[in-house]
């Protein structure tokens, strides 16, 4: 997949644009972003426009590593009065290569902001994601339980081999019971090595224990005595009380590896779509 890369053109005596593109995807249109003297010019899909560097409001930088792309940047920019765009350094080039951009989308982003100090612009500069984005899934969901009657409250996704799996179940069961049976729980294998790291779970063992922690939690689910033997840790004879208000919690599996979409042939079918929810539940 061709990718343009930051450049310089001439536009008009002595003036210099500073151009950045990339494709999204491999069947998403490409993304034009162009520094010129009236301001920041960007072009993505159908939709186009040009922000003076005085009116940008705010611009928030982020570090988030995806499935296949460790070397993902990106850049959210907002424009006094409305309107949010975001520059991401990341290129697909085939189905199995992409092409990393880290120095062109710095290179780019750097400008960006040289050129809004000598526009005089106040905007707010910031990194990161924010820690909502990352709150406890099941205490989120706990919290929307105790102000909702009907929504129904569905993680997306909890990285199950992070945790193990009793623990998961008895915050389900609990949070299924007082919420009068509304809970679906979509799990996934997760992908990042250090965070793996940080919790001292095996990140290569990850899908063997991602399959045994749904098996532990299907037994231990039910609202009755389970006996289960995995790996380093044996339950007998133990009840999670209380039990979930429904017969069967819903689960799925979410992810973007291929193992995570691939059929299953065991008696306990994944069924997944790439960054969403499946349709179907596991049995």
């Amino acid at each position: 997949m061709p990718t343009s890369l930051p450049n310089e053109t001439t536009e008009g005596e002595g003036a210099r644009t500073i151009s950045y593109a990339y494709k999204a995807s491999l069947i998403s249109s490409a993304q034009q972003f162009d520094l010129t003297d009236a301001g920041l010019s960007w072009r993505i899909g159908g939709r186009s426009g040009l922000w003076p560097y005085a009116e940008i409001a705010s611009i928030r930088l982020s570090y988030r590593p995806m499935s296949m792309q460790a070397r993902r940047f990106r850049a959210d920019i907002e424009k006094a009065g409305g309107g949010r765009i975001a520059i991401v350094s990341t290129s697909w080039q085939t189905v199995t290569l992409m092409t990393p951009q880290d120095q062109d989308y710095r290179a780019f982003i750097t400008e960006l902001h040289r050129r809004m100090k000598e526009a005089g612009s106040k905007a707010s500069l910031t990194g990161g994601i924010g820690t909502v984005t990352y709150a406890a899934a099941v205490v989120m969901l706990a919290l929307l339980a105790a102000k909702t009657t009907t929504l129904r409250l569905q993680t997306g996704i909890l990285v199950l081999p992070y945790r193990n799996p009793f623990l998961v179940a008895r915050d389900v069961a609990t949070l299924d019971h007082y919420a009068n049976g509304r809970v679906t729980l979509s799990v996934g294998a997760g992908y990042l090595k250090g965070e793996y790291r940080a919790l001292g779970v095996d990140f290569e063992r990850r899908n063997a224990l991602m399959d045994e922690y749904i098996q532990a939690l299907r037994v231990s689910l039910t609202g009755e005595e389970f006996t289960f033997e995995g790996t380093g840790y044996t339950a007998f004879g133990n009840r999670i009380q209380p039990g979930p208000a429904q017969k069967r919690v819903p689960i799925y599996t979410g992810g973007n590896a291929k193992r995570a979409k691939a059929p299953s042939t065991s008696a306990m079918p994944r069924s997944s779509l790439p960054k969403s929810i499946s349709d179907t539940p596991l049995r």
